[in-house]
């Protein structure tokens, strides 16, 4: 269900006049599923004179199914205000991306990457690797795709057969499911399914790895000097370094293949 543009109006306009708030994420799963609605948004954006930075989650054939309207929409989000949207890319081979029913081609994703960076909007490509389906070759081909999209920001992660998922019902019935108990679903037990010619050693430390063949290049380096468009753009640059370096820290220790990491958080991490 979706409110009305209006309703939404009302409330960033007590936002701003009221909390002084200059930046909000918009959560909902895919606020481009209808890109004639998220350009009305935008365009009530201007008429109320709601000057905010937003960021939101989109998909990519909602962007280059009718490449006209999805240059419209991403025109109108610029405009606004849309510093940045997140895609979820999460496999990189016909085969995985078949088996997770993502809907989605490899070409769609890389027009959609070009089209979004085209209009100067900060592009956000996540992955995921853990599925039954994935294999070394798989997994290879998520390190060399995210290389060649060269999205802005890359996030990647472990996907977790949650109970109550067709994921969960694919991996127990081909016996592939590793969770025994319900602690094992709490994010900290690695890997929950087993994988195609895939064992403990090759996966301690791919996290880490996708994370330094995507970040510690000089072509990253370049890129992400050119998206520094106004000052506050320097301190985030600052934060994302230090997030970064965290986060290369913590994968870099062995995580151990479906077995418990105890995580101890000294202070929150800024993002």
């Amino acid at each position: 269900r979706m409110r009305s543009v209006e309703n939404v109006m009302a409330e960033l306009k007590e936002l701003v006049e009221v909390y002084g708030i200059k930046e909000v994420n918009f959560d909902d799963p895919t606020f481009t599923i209808r890109p004639e609605r998220a350009i009305r948004f935008c365009k009530a954006l201007e008429r109320h004179g709601i000057k905010l930075i937003w960021t939101a989650n989109a998909r990519f054939d909602n962007i280059v199914r009718d490449p006209e309207l999805g240059d419209k929409m991403l025109y109108w989000m610029r405009r606004t205000g849309c510093k940045m949207l997140r895609f979820g890319v999460e496999a990189s081979t016909p085969e995985v991306l078949k088996a997770i029913r993502k809907n989605l081609t490899l070409d769609q994703m890389r027009q959609g990457v070009k089209m979004v960076q085209k209009h100067r909007i900060l592009c956000l490509c996540g992955f995921m690797f853990g599925f039954w389906s994935d294999s070394k070759e798989s997994i290879q081909a998520n390190l060399d795709f995210v290389k060649e999209l060269n999205p802005d920001v890359m996030q990647t992660s472990i996907a977790l057969p949650f109970p109550g998922t067709p994921l969960y019902e694919e991996a127990k019935s081909m016996g592939k499911l590793k969770a025994k108990k319900w602690s094992d679903w709490d994010m900290t037990h690695g890997i929950l399914m087993e994988m195609q010619d895939i064992d403990k050693e090759y996966v301690e430390g791919i996290l880490a790895r996708m994370y330094n063949e995507f970040y510690f290049r000089p072509r990253f380096y370049w890129q992400t000097l050119m998206t520094i468009r106004r000052l506050s753009d320097i301190p985030r640059l600052y934060r994302s370094l230090k997030t970064l370096i965290a986060t290369q820290n913590f994968y870099s220790k062995d995580l151990e293949y479906g077995e418990e990491v105890k995580v101890k958080v000294e202070k929150p991490i800024a993002i």
